[in-house]
C-alpha cells in the first residue's frame, strides 16, 4: 500500500491534501486526505481554508482534522476556532465546538471566550449565543 503522502509518486503538499478534502470526492479519496494531514505539523491549513481551497466544501473534514490535535496545536487558533463556532451551521462547526468542550486550560478557553463574547455583542454577530453555549458547558473552575 502506498504512503498516504505519496501523490502519483510524490511527496503530497498542502494543496493536495487540501484538494482531497473536497466532500463532494469519493469518501475513499477524503479518508485518504485526512490520512495525510495526520502526518502535517502545523494546524493552520486546516482552520477555515479559503475559497482556494474549494472553501467551505473541505471544512467538515478539516475539522475532523484539527479535533484530532492536541491542545497544544490548537492553541494558537482558539481565536478562529471560536469564530467558526458562531454559526453553527457552517460545515465542521459542531465538531469543534466538541473539541472544544475537551480542551484542558479551561482557564484560557474562558477567557478566550469571554473576550470572543464582548466582541460579538459589540458587532451584533448572530453567534454570540453558541459561544454563552459553550462557556455554560465548561468545567467549573477548580
Amino acid at each position: 500500500m502506498a504512503s498516504p503522502l505519496d501523490f502519483g509518486g510524490k511527496m503530497m503538499g498542502i494543496d493536495e491534501i487540501l484538494a482531497l478534502l473536497n466532500d463532494n470526492l469519493p469518501p475513499e479519496a477524503q479518508q485518504r486526505g485526512i490520512e495525510a494531514a495526520k502526518h502535517v505539523k502545523t494546524t493552520l491549513p486546516f482552520v477555515m481554508p479559503g475559497e482556494a481551497y474549494c472553501g467551505k466544501k473541505v471544512w467538515e473534514n478539516c475539522a475532523k482534522i484539527v479535533a484530532m490535535r492536541t491542545d497544544e496545536q490548537i492553541r494558537p487558533y482558539l481565536n478562529q476556532l471560536l469564530e467558526w463556532i458562531q454559526d453553527p451551521t457552517c460545515p465542521g462547526a459542531l465538531r469543534i465546538f466538541e473539541r472544544l468542550l475537551q480542551y484542558r486550560d479551561v482557564e484560557l478557553l474562558r477567557m478566550m471566550l469571554r473576550w470572543s463574547i464582548l466582541r460579538a455583542e459589540a458587532t451584533g454577530e448572530f453567534g454570540v449565543y453558541v459561544l454563552y453555549d459553550l462557556l455554560a458547558r465548561l468545567p467549573l473552575e477548580p
